[in-house]
């Protein structure tokens, strides 16, 4: 994307994307775009279009549970001082969507 952003308008770069699987599924791990991502997708100009198509949640924090009893081991909050999220200007962490590929 930001060979895109930052190319000459007249010859932009040939890029190519491969996914290994023709559909997304609901195998695996959670996709989570933590603040520092989400603030250069900010200024690449994805983000507005991540947040317009509602593409994965805003979330406070990421909870950690362990596997074998029901007891939370740790928390990592990105909600930041007063709430709004972490940074100036504040994000917090988007996930939780197999869509989210969708905006690139």
């Amino acid at each position: 994307m930001a060979l895109a952003k930052f190319s000459h308008p007249t010859a932009p770069p040939k890029i190519k994307v491969f996914e290994i699987r023709p559909e997304p599924g609901v195998i695996g791990g959670a996709v989570n775009l933590t603040p520092n991502a989400l603030r250069l997708f900010d200024q690449l100009g994805v983000l507005p279009i991540i947040r317009e198509r509602t593409y994965g949640l805003e979330i406070d924090a990421i909870e950690v549970f362990s596997v074998y009893q029901p007891v939370q081991l740790g928390e990592s909050s990105f909600r930041g001082p007063d709430g709004q999220g972490l940074g100036s200007p504040p994000y917090k962490v988007r996930g939780e969507s197999p869509t989210l590929y969708g905006a690139c």
